[in-house]
């Protein structure tokens, strides 16, 4: 049975396939524009959201942060390792519509 390039499953494939390119995209672009040690506007930056967002996710328990004085700062490898965490628990959750 061949599939049809506007079937369903090749539109689903395909948005996951594009998907992981972005994520490994992202992460070249973090590995060569930002520092080891990032802060948490720099995290909203590569993540594309505001501060308050950033904030609220370094305050999540499974959010890889550690201070220095009253500052929160992120490993740039811990947040790549985040990132593709999020991308395996939750990548299917992503095509689906939200009502």
């Amino acid at each position: 049975m061949a599939l049809q390039d506007n079937s369903p499953l090749v539109k689903l494939l395909t948005k996951l396939v594009d998907d992981k390119n972005t994520v490994a995209l992202k992460h070249k672009t973090l590995a060569n524009e930002y520092p080891e040690v990032l802060t948490i506007s720099q995290v909203a930056k590569f993540l594309q959201v505001g501060n308050n967002k950033a904030y609220e996710i370094a305050a999540q328990d499974n959010f890889p942060v550690f201070k220095i004085g009253r500052g929160i700062r992120v490993l740039r490898s811990s947040l790549l390792e985040w990132v593709n965490n999020q991308q395996r628990f939750h990548g299917l959750q992503a095509t689906k519509s939200r009502r």
